[in-house]
């Protein structure tokens, strides 16, 4: 998606000598999303959910919450953002879609569903310490390089 941004150019008015916003605009085109621009990166605590708590059972899209599901609450990323989650702990690694809003624990940076806290073997310890990054597949990532040459 591309966006239009107008911006003003200076024009010098001849009888006040000062710079006066001209009223044709130069125009720019800027890239919305560029999924390797932005690397993200993130460590802290994971924990586990079972979505029965929250507004009978939906997720923050209006969603049915689904457990066997491998999704995750985040409290900033996009909707359909997929993300790679490690644990520190175990070493395990899963693949999540943020489809949730959460969690509402100031230490924790992200919840799990439970079929993904099961992936990564933290059902009994219900936290765990983890590194998150964005997930994007090699063929994307290459797509991406060759139309931002």
């Amino acid at each position: 998606m591309i966006f239009v941004i107008a911006t003003p150019t200076a024009a010098l008015s001849e009888s006040a000598g000062t710079l006066l916003p001209h009223r044709k605009l130069s125009q720019r085109l800027i890239s919305r999303h560029k999924p390797t621009a932005r690397p993200f990166y993130q460590k802290g605590l994971a924990s586990w959910y079972s979505g029965k708590n929250s507004r009978k059972g939906l997720t923050a899209q209006g969603k049915a919450f689904d457990s066997t599901a491998l999704t995750a609450a985040h409290p900033f990323l996009p909707f359909g953002t997929k993300l790679l989650v490690r644990s520190q702990k175990t070493g395990k690694s899963v693949i999540v879609k943020v489809n949730d809003r959460g969690p509402f624990i100031n230490s924790r940076v992200i919840d799990l569903s439970r079929a993904a806290a099961a992936k990564l073997g933290i059902i009994k310890s219900g936290v765990t310490p983890v590194v998150i990054t964005k997930y994007v597949k090699k063929s994307e990532d290459y797509k991406d390089r060759k139309t931002d040459l």
